[in-house]
């Protein structure tokens, strides 16, 4: 299969890139492709070459990660990316996979971390808040935990038992290692993604869901855990008319914070951005003050000293 791949146009076209311009970017798409092809191999060399190259080119680094991934290297993944995620901040597709190469290696509050970056790119990403909600929900409940005691007395000289207490296993879904066909690839218009990451992860332990529970939740602003509590109970009670006002309710206070949301956070960006900006400015005014002044003490002494007047602190001429 991989000479036949070797031969298609599409591969053809970025490795004649490579060979009018070493130096070209198109060894990204091409290592993709490679990779998706199960082509291994030949994806590492290309990126090796490629990313010597373009030693800033974030893509490489991407593909790399997912060329790992796609062989359960997960660690050598994470520390792929590891070092380009605080100046990448804005790249949805860097935050979505390294979060998920967070969440294999456990590092559950670091996913949390970036999960809610790409959140805060694609607000209307329900795969993404679902997971962040869960995770929330389980770091509290582990803090929680470390706040009683493990063990309890049992009456009538009973022997001591643990305390057991659920936990969620947050384990990326074990892919399928399918291996792509070129024609396959040909038709969809290339992109790097991150390997999917599992539709739902197992339930926690959770509250008995009540039209109460969904009404606290709403009125804390936590409107996706509201909307898991009433669509649990319209399955329990279809025609209830309660529950679908407050799922009506629900929708459109998700539809509106969303975009209030996103907008909120810029203007916060916007306004640390505008303090830095202006406490900069008075640090550079002080600063041109500062030297204002000792250029004018130095223009008066040059003066006196000419003149014949200059006396030192000493008591000096």
């Amino acid at each position: 299969m991989a000479s036949s791949n070797k031969n298609s146009p599409l591969i053809e076209r970025y490795e004649k890139d490579l060979i009018s311009n070493p130096s070209s970017r198109a060894f990204a798409p091409l290592a993709e492709i490679y990779r998706k092809l199960d082509m291994m191999d030949e994806a590492y060399e290309v990126l090796k070459k490629g990313i010597q190259r373009n030693p800033g080119y974030l893509l490489g680094y991407i593909v790399l990660a997912n060329c790992y991934k796609s062989q359960d290297k997960i660690e050598p993944a994470y520390n792929v990316l590891k070092n380009h995620i605080e100046t990448n901040r804005d790249n949805f597709l860097l935050q979505k996979l390294y979060a998920s190469l967070c969440m294999d290696l456990k590092y559950f509050e670091e996913a949390l971390e970036n999960y809610k970056f790409a959140l805060f790119l694609n607000p209307k990403d329900k795969e993404i808040s679902s997971i962040v909600v869960k995770l929330e929900d389980e770091l509290l409940r582990n803090q929680f935990e470390k706040k009683v005691p493990a063990k309890i007395e049992k009456k009538n000289n009973e022997d001591e038992n643990n305390d057991q207490w659920v936990q969620v296993e947050f384990s990326s879904q074990a892919s399928t290692n399918k291996i792509a066909t070129i024609d396959e690839i040909e038709e969809e218009e290339w992109s790097v993604s991150a390997d999917p990451l599992p539709p739902s992860l197992p339930a926690a332990s959770a509250p008995l869901p009540t039209l109460t529970l969904a009404d606290l939740y709403i009125a804390q602003g936590y409107f996706f855990k509201a909307q898991e509590v009433l669509d649990i109970l319209i399955k329990e009670h279809p025609t209830d008319a309660k529950i679908i006002e407050k799922l009506n309710k629900i929708s459109r206070l998700i539809n509106n914070t969303e975009d209030e949301g996103h907008q909120d956070l810029m203007n916060i960006f916007d306004s640390k951005v505008t303090k830095q900006t202006n406490e900069y400015i008075s640090f550079l005014d002080n600063l041109k003050e500062k030297f204002n002044q000792f250029a004018g003490a130095l223009r008066l002494r040059a003066s006196q000293e000419r003149s014949g007047t200059y006396v030192s602190n000493n008591g000096f001429s």
